[in-house]
C-alpha cells in the first residue's frame, strides 16, 4: 500500500482546501483523506456507528483495526461493540 503524506494532507487541510479537493490533487479517494484527517484529530467522525455491519466484519474475520480503518472509527469504539 502506497505512504501518503499525511502532514502535508494536514496542511492543505488547514490553508482551506475541502476533503475532495485535496482528494483530486493527491490522487486518493476523499474518504482516504477523511480518514487521515479523523486519525490525526484534525476533525471528529460524525456518522452513526453501523454495530451491525462491525459484527458481520468481525465474524467474516476482519480485525477491529481492518473494521476501524474501513469504517472512519478508532480501533476502540470497534472493540466496544464487540463487547
Amino acid at each position: 500500500m502506497k505512504k501518503y503524506d499525511h502532514q502535508k494532507i494536514i496542511e492543505m487541510y488547514n490553508a482551506g482546501k475541502t476533503e475532495r479537493e485535496i482528494a483530486k490533487e493527491i490522487g486518493i479517494g476523499h474518504k482516504y483523506i477523511r480518514s487521515i484527517l479523523i486519525r490525526h484529530g484534525i476533525i471528529e467522525a460524525q456518522h452513526h456507528i453501523d454495530k451491525g455491519k462491525i459484527k458481520a466484519l468481525h465474524r467474516a474475520g476482519w480485525t477491529a483495526e481492518e473494521i476501524a480503518a474501513d469504517m472512519y472509527i478508532e480501533a476502540e469504539q470497534v472493540r466496544e461493540v464487540l463487547g
